[in-house]
Formats: structure tokens, sequence, C-alpha cells
């Protein structure tokens, strides 16, 4: 028997929904290469695993008993698949117009390449410009959790990873692909390894890109080919849990990638970044509201920024502390000195409030 060309592997978890069309997209892919396809559940209470089973009789089934993670379930197929290139494929995923195959041949053009992504459309028919994009920087990280991102998405400077600035609508070499639809080289896949596996969910895909451009491989994108990501169907269940948990991947791969210092910097960056927001999203309950609204927008942006600079500073000398010190006396230390610092805060924007109206600064 002839070793297929490609080997899809979709992982699930509680993703039956989205999962009907994902497959029934896949079936279509079939008439114009040959492929196997894994779909690996991981304990999923909504009947993922018997619903790929009913749309799609053709497939291997894993089903696990607790939820292993997206990188861990992956490798469970990659180890048994027979393509010469494999796909990452997420259940809320809806491949167009024979992508999957667009993606291989372009493979089979280019030898240096490792991998290729295809156009990623949301709902709203947008591109979604996660699908091709930049190894995270401090600087990118910071754009991120401040909300420069969200504020400025299509700057060159703010935009983040996702690099906003460009359209995606040309082909080009990049650093990194989203693992929701992914085509790897199997011949680049066994040089530098599977997904790592210390990534329950987040990151992981970038993670192998790094490994693979390390390597020497290229990572392409490919928007001739295009799917419908609908994007977080499973994670979306667990918003909270989530969020804390795509911080905690990104800081793994600053050390796995950048080392022990980076991923140091980088949790400081987020612990100072977050303390700013919280604290100076506290402090409008410290203004009188009749005097803010005579303020100027130059005097409230001056007043913010010199109180988030202000907190930025102190909670990374908090952190060199912490480090020094240990954790539970730097800990009870901020609790006192947040108190003195909201106190005193209040009456210092109270005074520089009285100075704005009397036009004294």
């Amino acid at each position: 028997m002839l070793s297929p060309a490609l080997t899809v592997v979709v992982v699930t978890w509680n993703s039956s929904g989205p999962l009907v069309n994902c497959l029934r997209a896949l079936e279509a892919e079939r008439e114009v290469v040959s492929l196997e396809l894994f779909v690996v559940d991981n304990a999923s209470t909504d009947g993922s695993a018997d619903v790929a089973r009913q749309v799609a009789p053709w497939a291997q089934v894993i089903e696990n008993r607790s939820n292993r993670g997206f990188a861990a379930a992956n490798n469970q197929a990659l180890t048994q698949a027979q393509g010469r290139y494999v796909a990452l494929l997420n259940p809320d995923a809806e491949i167009l117009a024979h992508a999957l195959a667009s993606l291989v041949r372009y493979l089979d053009r280019m030898p240096g390449a490792a991998a290729a992504g295809p156009m990623a459309l949301t709902p709203s028919r947008e591109v979604d410009f996660r699908c091709a994009r930049r190894f995270p920087t401090l600087w990118t990280e910071f754009c991120e959790v401040s909300g420069l991102a969200r504020r400025f998405p299509r700057h060159r400077l703010f935009s983040g990873a996702s690099m906003g600035h460009w359209d995606h609508r040309d082909s080009r070499d990049v650093d990194a692909l989203s693992g929701a639809c992914m085509v790897i080289r199997r011949e680049a896949l066994d040089q530098v390894g599977l997904l790592d596996e210390d990534f329950f969910m987040y990151s992981e895909d970038t993670e192998l890109c790094f490994r693979l451009r390390r390597a020497g491989w290229r990572i392409t994108y490919w928007p001739e080919a295009r799917v419908w990501h609908w994007g977080g169907y499973s994670t979306s269940q667990m918003r909270d849990a989530m969020g804390v948990e795509a911080l905690r991947s990104t800081n793994r791969q600053f050390r796995k990638c950048y080392g022990a210092g980076s991923a140091m910097a980088h949790r400081r960056m987020v612990a100072s970044v977050t303390m700013g927001q919280l604290v100076n999203g506290l402090s409008v309950y410290f203004v009188p509201l009749e005097v803010s609204e005579g303020w100027s927008r130059a005097d409230i942006a001056l007043i913010n920024t010199s109180g988030l600079v202000g907190l930025a500073i102190g909670s990374l000398v908090m952190g060199f502390a912490a480090e020094r010190f240990g954790i539970r006396p730097v800990a009870l230390l901020g609790v006192l000195a947040t108190a003195i610092t909201t106190v005193v805060a209040s009456r210092a924007s109270e005074l520089w409030q009285l100075y704005a109206l009397f036009g004294l600064m």
C-alpha cells in the first residue's frame, strides 16, 4: 500500500459543533490529494469522538482519558503518521477550495521550506493576521499586554507579533505560522523533533517554527490557500484559565528560545504592566467627577502616563527584591506600599486637578 502524501491531525476538546464542517471539508480534500486522518480527542464530554466516527468513518480516532493538551495529543498521531507531509488542523477550521492540496503542491516546489501556512479568514471574512507572524520579543509582548496592539492594530511599531502593517495578501517567508492550520515537511519534523509537550496549550507552534528556522529551514506563507477559522471554540469554554495559560506558555517559550534571562524579563514586564493597568484603572475612584470634567485630554494623559511609568518602575524593583529576599516578605511589603501609594496618589491627583483648574500648570 502506498503511503499517503499528507497526514492530517485534528485535536478535539468539546468541539463537536464545528468538527462536522471541518471533517466534511477534509472529505472533499481526499478527491485531490491522498491523505490519512487522525482525530485525537482529549476527554471531551460532548461526544466529539463519536461525531468524528460518524462523519469521517475512514479516520483513525484516538480517545484520551484525560486532557493531555494540544502538543501531546498531536504527537500521539504524529508518531504514527505515514504521510511525507503532516498537517496540524484545528477542529474549528474549515478548508476552502482544496487548501491543503495547494499547500502540498507549494511545498513540493519549495524544497528548502519546512512548513507552509494558508491565509486564515475570520467569520467576518477578515484576514486573521495571527496566521503568519514574527517571533515574539519583549517589545511585541509589551504591545500586546499593554493594549497598544489593540489600539494601533495596523501600525508597524505597535501591532505586535501579528505584523498588522502587512495586509497578508502576498506570499513571503515568515518567522512562524499558526497551528490552527499548518502543513509541515516530515523530513524537517524528523530532524528537529515533534511538538514540545512542555506546552499544554499555546506557543507550541511558534516554538516548533523557531527550531525549524534555527535548523536552517524556511517557514513560508501561501495566501492562495485559504481556510475559515472561527477561533477559540474550545478555549472560550475556559476563557480565564486559558488567558493565564497563554501567558504561561509565552513565558515558557521565552525561556526555551531566548534563555532564562529573557523569561525573567518577560515576567517582570507582564507584572509591571498588569499592576500599572490595575491601579491606573482603580484611580478613577479617587478623582471627583466634577473636577475631572474640567481636565483637558493632555492633563489626563500626562497623569496616567506618569502613574503607569512609576508603577512599572516600582514593580520591576519589587521583582528584583522578590528574587533576592523571597516572594512572601516582598508581597507583604507590596500590599502595604500599594495602600500607601493609593492614598498619596489620590491626594496628589486632587492637587494636580486644582493646579490645572486655576491655570497654574
